[in-house]
C-alpha cells in the first residue's frame, strides 16, 4: 500500500499540471482575440474541426480522451481521500464524502463538452437568415 501513494504521491503533481495546462488551454480558446480573425493559425484549425464531421469525430475522441483520463485520476483521489476520511472523520462523513464524488464523477464528461461545445458558435459556418442579409453580404 505504501508503494502504492509513493507512486500517487510522485505523479500526481505532475497529472494535475497537465490537466491545469489543457484547461487553461481550452479556457484562453474560449477569449481568444484570435476567435474573431477567421484568418489566423488557430482559428483555421479549429474552423476545420467543427466544420466537419472528420473533424467533430476527432472532437468527440478528444471529449472521450480528457473525460476518461480525468475520471480516473478523480478515482484515484476519491480512494485515497474516502481512507482518510473513513479513519480519520468516521463514516457518515465518507458516505458525505463519496456522494460528493459522484457528483463530480458524474459532471465531468458535461464539463469538458461544454468546454469543447463553447468553442464551436466562433468556427462553425456562419448561417444567413434572410434574403436581405444575403444581398448585404454581396455588397
Amino acid at each position: 500500500m505504501s508503494m502504492q501513494l509513493a507512486t500517487l504521491g510522485l505523479f500526481l503533481p505532475f497529472i494535475l499540471v497537465a490537466e491545469g495546462f489543457a484547461v487553461s488551454y481550452v479556457w484562453s480558446r474560449l477569449n481568444s482575440p484570435s476567435a474573431a480573425d477567421p484568418q489566423q493559425g488557430d482559428a483555421k484549425v479549429l474552423g476545420f474541426l467543427y466544420r466537419n464531421p472528420i473533424g467533430m469525430a476527432i472532437l468527440v475522441g478528444i471529449w472521450l480522451l480528457l473525460t476518461v483520463t480525468t475520471i480516473g485520476y478523480e478515482f484515484f483521489i476519491a480512494l485515497v481521500a474516502s481512507y482518510l476520511l473513513l479513519f480519520s472523520l468516521g463514516r457518515f462523513v465518507t458516505v458525505v464524502g463519496m456522494a460528493l464524488f459522484a457528483v463530480l464523477f458524474i459532471s465531468t464528461p458535461f464539463v469538458w463538452g461544454r468546454l469543447i461545445v463553447g468553442l464551436g458558435p466562433r468556427y462553425r459556418r456562419p448561417r444567413l437568415a434572410t434574403a436581405g442579409q444575403a444581398q448585404l453580404q454581396r455588397v
